[in-house]
């Protein structure tokens, strides 16, 4: 008796050891969203992640940064969980269903200005000096945002170009960065901006979501405001051509254009310092094998396309910003 009672503790002890770290093992995986992009698989936006995640190591080695979070996307395997469209992954954070989101760090300024339950970092504390970091703040975390078109809109393309410059050129741009976008951010009243009509003139119908404010911003009452809108009042202005504004779901945005339901997106992800890396690589073999080893799961070509959908092009870009973390206060 004695004997069957001593190997039912072993049992229990061992079963008890193994459960432990099955636990610890558990609690090391963290959900977060990812907002997912037009040209690519979600097998690809986990490369993405992965190439990301071994930058971020060699990052971090170069800087000698350990991080200063407890538990972190550092420390912990973060499984990726992709949305459609900002509100759909804003409520499964509130929901509870991840950990945390991803996602731009003037749109995470908007969302925790508004809700006092929010709170957002950057996703570590790295000396941005060294080439890893450089590569991953400026490349991988970062992504400008331009108008997309279909590949048969050059011309139109190349008149938004000359906005595109001329706005950023005379200091436009920055103003309405600041009213529009850290303005909100700040607190200030958005008011309701009016594109004012040109005679005779033709029609760009321009496709919006609401889905990133407050670069893209629509009133809650759905009445055309905030920086998308100023924006296109002055390139209106510039071109000569009125601007009918056509809201649309994020995920929607490049059937709208195949289907000539909208000519013209208002935001597409791009990345500028990709197109530049492709420039400075021409006939060159990466330096480094922990650089190979991320160029071998995401080649630049592929992630300076991303959210580009095939038969469609981008112009210049006219914004910019850095992808931080969401998460719920404790």
């Amino acid at each position: 008796m004695k004997k069957i009672i001593s190997l039912s503790l072993v049992l229990m002890l061992l079963l008890g050891i193994l459960a432990v770290p099955a636990l610890a093992e558990e609690k090391q995986t963290a959900k977060i969203g990812v907002l997912a992009m037009l040209n690519v698989d979600e097998a690809k936006m986990k490369d993405i992640l992965t190439a990301r995640k071994i930058l971020m190591t060699m990052a971090r080695e170069q800087s000698n940064v350990t991080s200063t979070k407890p538990v972190s996307e550092t420390e912990r395997e973060m499984e990726p969980v992709f949305y459609d469209s900002l509100d759909h992954m804003l409520m499964a954070l509130n929901a509870g269903d991840i950990e945390r989101m991803e996602i731009y760090k003037t749109t995470a300024g908007y969302l925790c200005a508004n809700n006092s339950e929010l709170t957002y970092g950057n996703h570590d504390q790295l000396d941005k000096s060294t080439k890893a970091a450089d590569l991953l703040f400026r490349g991988i975390l970062a992504n400008d945002f331009s108008f997309l078109l279909m590949e048969d809109q050059e011309a139109l393309r190349e008149e938004l170009n000359a906005a595109i410059a001329a706005i950023k050129e005379d200091g436009t741009m920055e103003k309405l960065t600041a009213e529009y976008i850290d303005g909100v951010i700040g607190g200030k009243e958005i008011v309701p901006i009016e594109i004012v009509k040109i005679d005779g003139a033709d029609t760009i119908r321009l496709g919006i979501t609401g889905d990133l404010p407050p670069m893209d911003y629509i009133a809650p009452d759905g009445t055309p405001a905030g920086f998308n809108t100023a924006l296109m009042a002055e390139i209106s202005k510039r071109i000569g051509k009125n601007i009918e504004l056509v809201q649309m779901a994020s995920a929607a945005r490049s059937s709208a254009l195949a289907s000539g339901t909208v000519d013209v997106v208002f935001w597409t992800r791009t990345s500028s310092f990709a197109k530049q890396f492709i420039s400075d690589s021409e006939g060159k073999e990466p330096k480094s094998e922990i650089i190979k080893e991320a160029l071998d799961l995401i080649k630049p070509e592929e992630f300076m396309t991303a959210d580009i959908p095939e038969r469609t092009i981008s112009t210049d870009p006219y914004f910019s910003d850095e992808l931080v973390i969401v998460s719920k206060k404790d």
